[in-house]
């Protein structure tokens, strides 16, 4: 988590989402590190991911609820940071449009998106296992650049984009600002 914590200076104040947010780790973690005046929301499509989050975060100040990545109830700008880990290989191609869509409307102007996910094949193992991985049908987008190429369609200015390898591949880490 530290990589990811590490990407973004977080400054007093902000309102950071982490969507796709499973067990709340990501967002107790940023908890532990950051002042009391920042709002921390994560959001996930599955109930019982919310139910954990919320156990696991007793006595931290970060709100957890049900949500999708099309379609949220927030205003617009309203977020300063948002974070997604391994989010985006889950989705279809159309959803993920509208997701980004969706991330740009809550986004404050010059505000920071984060995610982190498989990304394409980089060095001799991630060519290796790449293969292996193709049996997860959204997978093939991310190999792809499609998550860049929809962020880039929808005026996010990249960043930053860095690559590790893991043993499902290689993983991309994309900083982009509104």
């Amino acid at each position: 988590m530290g990589i990811i914590l590490d990407s973004i200076d977080f400054k007093k104040g902000y309102k950071v989402l982490d969507i796709g947010c499973r067990n709340g780790s990501l967002l107790i973690e940023l908890s532990n590190r950051i002042d009391d005046s920042c709002e921390l929301i994560g959001i996930d499509a599955s109930k019982k991911n919310i139910e954990k989050a919320k156990k696991s975060s007793k006595n931290k100040n970060i709100k957890f609820e049900v949500g999708l990545i099309e379609n949220m109830h927030y205003d617009d700008k309203y977020f300063d940071v948002i974070l997604s880990t391994f989010l985006f290989h889950h989705l279809s191609f159309d959803i993920m449009n509208k997701g980004i869509k969706e991330l740009k409307r809550v986004l404050k102007p010059k505000g920071k998106i984060l995610i982190i996910d498989i990304g394409k094949p980089i060095g001799l193992y991630s060519k290796f296992i790449t293969p292996f991985t193709l049996w997860h049908k959204h997978i093939y987008s991310n190999i792809h650049s499609e998550v860049e190429d929809i962020l880039k369609k929808n005026s996010f200015k990249i960043l930053d984009i860095k690559n590790t390898t893991r043993l499902v591949g290689t993983i991309n880490i994309i900083l982009a600002e509104k």
